[in-house]
């Protein structure tokens, strides 16, 4: 299959994991998937094929950026698989 047919046949996954629904949140992982939609994905699938970067925390407080109290009691009762 040439490249464009492959790229075409796509879809883009764009996941960003955040401390707050603010604008200026503090990044916790941003993850990206080139994904086939016709294949049926399971939640690990997309986990172990996703380009995944996880971001500096303390850099991103030192700058401004900020963290809501709701937002990290909901990661924290969350799945350990998630955090």
């Amino acid at each position: 299959m040439a490249k464009k047919e492959w790229i075409m046949n796509k879809e883009l996954i764009v996941d960003f994991e955040t401390c707050s629904t603010e604008q200026r949140t503090i990044i916790l992982s941003m993850s990206f998937l080139c994904a086939d939609p016709a294949k049926e994905w399971s939640f690990m699938d997309l986990v172990d094929e996703a380009l995944t970067f996880r971001v500096d925390i303390v850099e991103q407080n030192l700058s401004g950026r900020i963290s809501d109290k709701s937002t990290l009691k909901w990661w924290s009762e969350q799945d350990k698989i998630l955090q």
